[in-house]
């Protein structure tokens, strides 16, 4: 994992996630897809997967890794991001104008899973 400059958190470089498509148990971008669709998905897929990682296995504060990706997620939305993973889906986000919302949702969503670890039902 690399530290990245501004950040407390060690996050994991783009081809470490990346790689993770590789071992997934369904197809993440089919070929048969056009190039610029498959590169879009790609772009989605490698956020989601850093927001795994980070929620799942950073060391140290996950908490504090989690802030530090909603922080690059602003950044990508203002085209100023510094993670590889964060860049290409800058790119995604303003070509395909996408909302910034459900990408927050997902780290919201890390941050549940790291207070809460069992649930009534």
């Amino acid at each position: 994992m690399m530290l990245l400059a501004d950040a407390a958190p060690a996050a994991p470089s783009a081809s470490e996630v990346m790689a993770r498509a590789e071992g997934e148990n369904f197809p993440v971008a089919s070929r048969m897809l056009p190039r610029r669709v498959r590169g879009h998905l790609l772009a989605v897929y490698g956020f989601a997967r850093l927001v795994d990682e980070l929620g799942d296995s950073a060391p140290g504060d996950r908490l504090a890794a989690l802030d530090w990706l909603e922080q690059e997620l602003r950044r990508a939305y203002d085209a100023t991001a510094e993670h590889p993973l964060m860049r290409r889906l800058a790119a995604t986000v303003h070509e395909c104008s996408l909302p910034r919302e459900p990408f927050e949702r997902l780290i919201d969503a890390n941050r549940v899973d790291q207070r809460v670890s069992r649930y009534e039902t």
